[in-house]
Formats: structure tokens, C-alpha cells, sequence
């Protein structure tokens, strides 16, 4: 196995979210001394589902139109409450995708 996936296996975390359920966590490792490592989680992007959910809880009727940056806003806090942090780039990626997933301009 090259040595950069055996770093990025030992470096990473499982983590028991419930009774049946495990979530795995490559993360940024930056030593902080010569023994000790300190782990950084992976910033992340918004997916489709993850915009589809914050317009669904911003939309009051079905036919009502949601603007994007309300949406965005709503997911950032989101992942907030989950401790997950975002790319710092993260909304300009996600305006791009929205374009992309639902032909928004």
C-alpha cells in the first residue's frame, strides 16, 4: 500500500453517531510536536440533498420560490449544528452547483 494512504488511514477517525450507526473521517493532520498530531475534520460542500433540505424547511407552500442566498444561509446553519465546518469557498462552489442541479442563474 503506498505510504500517503497508510498516512491517511492511521489519521482517520471513526466515530459511533447511534446504535447502528458509524461515521468515518479522513482528516487534515498537522503536527503540533514531535509526538503528538492534531486532526483537523475535512471542510465540506454542500450536496444536492443538503440544499434540497434547506429549501424544504424555508418553503412555507409548495409553489412558493426561496432565493438562493436564503437557502445558503440556511445551510450554513445546518451543517453548523452538526459541527461540520464548510470549504471557505463553499458558497461560491454550491451557487455553481445550484446553476448546475436546478438551472438557477
Amino acid at each position: 500500500m503506498p505510504n500517503h494512504l497508510k498516512f491517511l488511514i492511521e489519521h482517520s477517525v471513526l466515530e459511533r453517531k447511534g446504535a447502528d450507526k458509524y461515521v468515518f473521517t479522513v482528516g487534515q493532520v498537522t503536527k503540533t510536536d514531535s509526538n503528538v498530531y492534531n486532526h483537523s475534520p475535512i471542510n465540506y460542500l454542500p450536496t444536492k440533498a443538503d440544499i434540497d433540505f434547506a429549501d424544504s424547511q424555508l418553503r412555507k407552500t409548495s409553489g412558493e420560490v426561496i432565493g438562493t442566498e436564503a437557502i445558503l444561509d440556511q445551510a450554513e446553519v445546518n451543517f453548523d449544528k452538526e459541527g461540520k465546518p464548510l470549504k471557505e469557498n463553499w458558497r461560491e462552489i454550491t451557487r455553481r452547483n445550484t446553476e448546475i442541479w436546478f438551472g438557477k442563474k
